[in-house]
């Protein structure tokens, strides 16, 4: 079970991820993140990816990926929205970035 998940659609919510990801840690969450839409040019950000490491669950759409990235690796795991909602049915609480 997942304390939180955060959903991210918007390359803007880059910023806010390591820092967001740092508190879900020092609370002692268990939390996933599952990144679409445009939100997966986030993983480009500094320090971005590597702040997923954290989460039990990291996973970017991989269409998403594809049509926003084209050939370049994924740093996280690549998935659908299939993980989104096995995720979603997992979480007590969600937060949509």
């Amino acid at each position: 079970m997942l304390d939180v998940l955060v959903m991210v659609s918007t390359s803007e919510a880059g910023p806010l991820l390591p820092p967001l990801a740092a508190a879900l840690g020092r609370a002692g969450a268990r939390w996933g993140c599952f990144l679409t839409g445009d939100g997966v040019r986030a993983l480009a950000g500094a320090g971005v990816a590597e702040a997923l490491g954290d989460a039990a669950e990291a996973v970017a759409c991989e269409h998403s990926w594809k049509s926003a990235m084209g050939d370049a690796p994924c740093p996280i795991e690549a998935g659908s929205q299939f993980h989104l909602s096995a995720m979603l049915g997992d979480a007590r609480r969600a937060i949509s970035l």
